[in-house]
């Protein structure tokens, strides 16, 4: 089992579908499974690697920015601690 986002709202109409069709249990989680990623990360991280990086030198706005190879490492993790 693969722990991908998923849309909230396709896995309750999954669930909805096999309990009233009256099927096991085991059903639900078959189903589950068959609701595709709603998140890619490999595509989010390559569109990362495409973008340019904005850096600022006033010393007004330092700190106010996140590094390209910062975002890409949080992205590559993908998951919240």
């Amino acid at each position: 089992m693969s722990n991908d986002l998923i849309s909230r709202k396709a896995t309750i109409e999954a669930v909805k579908m096999v309990i009233q069709a009256g099927l096991p249990e085991e059903a639900i989680y078959a189903k589950i499974e068959e609701i595709p990623a709603s998140f890619d990360k490999e595509k989010v991280i390559e569109e990362l690697k495409g973008q340019i990086e904005l850096v600022s030198y006033n010393p007004m706005t330092a700190g106010r920015y996140i590094k390209k190879d910062r975002v890409i490492k949080i992205v590559e993790k993908g998951e919240i601690e």
